[in-house]
């Protein structure tokens, strides 16, 4: 299965990163654009990862994604609910309306909530099936029956937010280094650009180093955790508050070392040619993110960073 991030960089209220595509941008025209990538951002981080969950759910017990259940399966877990998408949908359409008109984004965004709203009608009638366990009553005669259907909604999804995502974040990187050039040079803002600066470099990390173990490019790779160790050094800075900047939260600090960790074990991992014992190679196939120095695990403790920077860092 394909390693799954959370969306670029969190939203820190009062960290103030909007920044334009262009320099020539005002200020009024950088907060425009970071107020319109906002409800994007909070869609697919809530969305798409129930989504990825829910088909990484099914085929933890479905072996073969080509054929999909047999019927003989010594179990049978079903798959998770999404969550109503009702809420993403009125961003979606709200945030097109603001400005400024950006094309290619609203578009994607577009294809992203009709690709949603259709998987959330299979992944729901399927949910039903096997929460029920009416394949008990059929053989699977309709789970076997869905099985393409599921399939086909999860890989056009897959494709609508992906290409949302590399929208938003080429415009997110564009506001991220503006704001982080601003905040570099404002002295009572020193804690602010340490956090921002940490939650960038560990997504460069991660974008480098989520990859297939054949296409890593070890040496970017290790730069980019170079970097990231620079930017945690900085953030773990404030552990305490300094003067009147308050420190950061604990609990951030604590998964940004995890993370950390997990970057160079990945690094070391890669040295050593990616050997995995018998102990490791059991988890490989449904738990990748156990293992240590598993491009899965830099993923899973990426997301978990982002999941309590989101809450703690507003």
């Amino acid at each position: 299965m394909p390693l799954r991030c959370l969306v670029l960089i969190v939203l820190l209220a009062g960290i103030g990163v909007a920044a334009p595509a262009s320099s020539a941008a005002s200020p009024d025209d950088d907060a425009a654009l970071g107020a319109k990538l906002d409800p994007y951002i909070e869609c697919m981080n809530r969305h798409s990862e129930m989504a990825f969950k829910s088909r990484d759910r099914y085929l933890s017990w479905v072996k073969s994604a080509k054929e999909g259940p047999t019927g003989r399966e010594s179990v049978v877990y079903g798959l998770y609910p999404l969550y109503d998408p009702a809420d993403c949908f009125r961003a979606i359409e709200a945030a097109a309306a603001k400005s400024p008109d950006v094309p290619a984004l609203e578009a994607a965004a577009s294809r992203y909530a009709g690709a949603l709203g259709a998987l959330k009608r299979v992944v729901d009638e399927a949910h039903d099936y096997y929460d029920l366990e009416d394949y008990r009553d059929d053989g699977f005669a309709k789970g076997r029956q869905m099985h393409a259907g599921l399939m086909q909604a999860w890989a056009a999804f897959e494709t609508a937010s992906d290409a949302l995502d590399r929208e938003v974040a080429t415009l997110k990187q564009g506001l991220v280094e503006r704001g982080l050039a601003q905040l570099r040079d404002d002295p009572a803002r020193q804690r602010d650009y340490a956090a921002q600066l940490l939650l960038f470099r560990a997504r460069q990390m991660v974008d480098i180093g989520a990859v297939r173990q054949d296409a890593l490019d070890l040496e970017a790779f290790e730069r980019s955790v170079a970097a990231y160790e620079a930017a945690y050094r900085g953030a773990a800075k404030f552990e305490n508050d300094v003067g009147d900047q308050k420190a950061l939260p604990s609990v951030v600090l604590q998964f940004a070392r995890e993370l950390l960790k997990t970057g160079k074990a990945c690094a070391r991992r890669a040295r050593d040619g990616f050997h995995y014992d018998a102990g490791e190679e059991m988890f490989l196939e449904d738990s990748p993110e156990m293992v240590e120095g598993h491009p899965a695990q830099l993923v899973s403790e990426f997301n978990q960073l982002i999941h309590w920077s989101n809450s703690m860092l507003r």
